[in-house]
């Protein structure tokens, strides 16, 4: 069995230090693949058990178990108190790197800008826009700490000039918002909340 918990550890143990490397270097594709699958299970009502389950987290279970083996086997321990000991420590490897990769997971962000994520945001004209939905103006907005440009239309009866803060009020198509002269929707709820 000793055989076992060394080829065990020392395999583990290189696949592990390789697996870590090639994420340093930015090589690690299946990674990403293995964090964006994680995401998905985690998205859905699964039970805790394949929350746990990821290539990481089991290769990290074999690999603490063959370590497990060998301290246990140093120890003078028998065969059956050593698989117990071996076992419980590869548990223990698996169920923490299943949470570091859970925290991972939480850590990821998309970066993406979506249109809809201006509704309700301040912008500022610079480009005159028409009244009541006759053309199209132009805005600034800033999402997500970037600065957008979006053709914008408005419902209001007079022209809305350069240099005039709106707020976003609709989302018209994937270039176009609608906008109305005033503050960021958010700060008028709290406002009427008050």
């Amino acid at each position: 069995m000793l055989t076992v918990y060394t080829i065990l550890a020392i395999g583990g143990g290189v696949f592990l230090i390789v697996q870590l490397v090639l994420t340093l270097m930015g090589m690690d594709s299946e990674g990403e693949l293995e964090i964006a699958d994680d995401a998905d299970i985690a998205e859905h009502d699964s039970t805790w058990f394949f929350n746990v389950i990821s290539v990481r987290s089991l290769i990290a279970a074999l690999t603490f178990f063959g370590v497990g083996g060998r301290i246990g086997d140093a120890a003078g321990l028998s065969a059956y108190p050593t698989l117990l000991f071996a076992m419980i420590i590869g548990a223990v490897a698996m169920f923490f790197v299943a949470w570091c990769m859970h925290l991972l997971i939480n850590l990821r962000t998309e970066g993406t800008i979506h249109i809809g994520q201006a509704m309700g945001e301040a912008a500022s004209v610079y480009v005159p826009i028409p009244p009541n939905e006759e053309g199209f103006g132009k805005i600034f907005i800033t999402l997500g700490n970037q600065t957008r440009e979006y053709r914008a239309v408005t419902g209001e009866s007079d022209e809305l000039a350069t240099g005039v803060s709106v707020v976003v009020i609709d989302v018209v198509d994937q270039e176009t918002v609608k906008v109305k002269r005033g503050n960021p929707l958010r700060k008028v709820e709290r406002e009427e909340e008050l």
